[in-house]
């Protein structure tokens, strides 16, 4: 997650301090955890407005097939309390039930390296066999029932493949390089002189060592963080100017 800090360094932000502090001993830490607070949701979104992490996100990622994913798994932990020097503000991506290896993808894009995944999506899995969209759910790997063919000789290949199509069941083929293909097989064709056809869908590629290289880093979290901390000056001064007034009406 993303920690937001201020340091008042300001002439205008000590005078503003100062007078808080003439106010009452807990004005400046409300001032201070409210702009804390303001910060860390403005990362996440709220109010309907979308959050400067979903925002980074729709700009660093190649493709976004879901509108919500970013607003379901970021979060965020407020800062509490009056003692200043132990307030801290965290917003980012957080584990939500159902959707940890998820949030566990996401984090490793901040860093690049590798992510564990055992098979990755290919167009023949998603809607309107588009890469930008959304996997189908049939096609989702945990409700395939697949038959590998891998290992099978000609014969008991196209047996077992005729088989697999009566039932619609998908199957593991071996790719280039011996890549494991998970695919739907669409046809099978037999001409007059025996020679047998079988059109497929692939839907996934399989990761034999259960991980997926990340060609790209994308710190997507950092950079979002770096955008929402140039408007904390003046949300502390916003802040402030509300505990003043506040006290002025008294």
């Amino acid at each position: 997650m993303s920690r937001n800090i201020i340091n008042i360094n300001s002439d205008d932000f000590v005078l503003l301090a100062n007078r808080l502090e003439r106010i009452g001993r807990a004005e400046l830490p409300v001032v201070v955890r409210s702009t804390l607070n303001e910060m860390a949701f403005k990362m996440k979104g709220s109010g309907g407005k979308r959050g400067q992490i979903d925002k980074r996100a729709e700009q660093d990622f190649d493709y976004r097939r879901n509108r919500t994913l970013f607003k379901v798994l970021t979060g965020v932990d407020k800062a509490k309390g009056l003692d200043i020097g132990k307030m801290k503000s965290e917003s980012g991506i957080i584990e939500k039930s159902g959707l940890t290896k998820v949030a566990e993808g996401l984090a490793d894009q901040q860093t690049g390296g590798t992510t564990p995944q055992k098979a990755t999506p290919l167009t023949g899995s998603r809607t309107g066999r588009s890469v930008s969209k959304r996997v189908r759910k049939p096609s989702r790997l945990q409700n395939l029932n697949s038959m590998d063919l891998r290992h099978r000789r000609k014969g008991r290949f196209i047996a077992s493949a005729d088989r697999a199509f009566v039932t619609n069941r998908t199957v593991i083929i071996s790719g280039r390089g011996g890549t494991g293909i998970v695919a739907r097989i669409r046809r099978i064709n037999r001409s007059e002189r025996g020679k047998v056809k079988i059109r497929m869908d692939w839907l996934y590629r399989l990761n034999d060592n259960g991980q997926v290289a990340l060609k790209t880093k994308r710190p997507f979290v950092n950079r979002a963080a770096q955008e929402v901390m140039k408007s904390m000056p003046n949300e502390f001064i916003r802040q402030a100017n509300k505990r003043i007034q506040k006290a002025m009406k008294k």
